[in-house]
């Protein structure tokens, strides 16, 4: 589905969509630890996430490579997904309950 939408922006020679999906979290996620934390929000580890994103993009592009390398075992995509599954858990953890008691202030 992903190449026929890619193909299909080529086509129009506007890649500006494809780009937007690739690249706009990213964005988002560098933006937003470059910003300062609203007082009483949630503090999300952003640098694990943006680690594990990059080290995705990695396996993506080296996907023959690593196939190759691990003599036909697990392909780069794999490990794409594996570690794109991984820069959710920053998220996930810092949601999870902590045991302490909130304040009443």
């Amino acid at each position: 589905m992903i190449a026929g939408l890619l193909a299909a922006w080529a086509a129009r020679e506007n890649l500006t969509p494809w780009v937007v999906v690739q690249f706009g979290g990213m964005a988002l996620a560098i933006g937003l630890a470059l910003t300062r934390p609203r007082p009483g929000a949630f503090g999300v580890p952003l640098g694990g996430v943006i680690f594990f994103y990059v080290l995705a993009k990695l396996f993506e592009l080296g996907d023959e490579t690593v196939f190759e390398a691990t003599g036909h075992i697990v392909s780069g995509h794999t490990l794409k997904h594996l570690s794109a599954a991984l820069a959710a858990r920053p998220v996930i953890r810092s949601l999870a309950p902590t045991g302490s008691v909130p304040s009443p202030h």
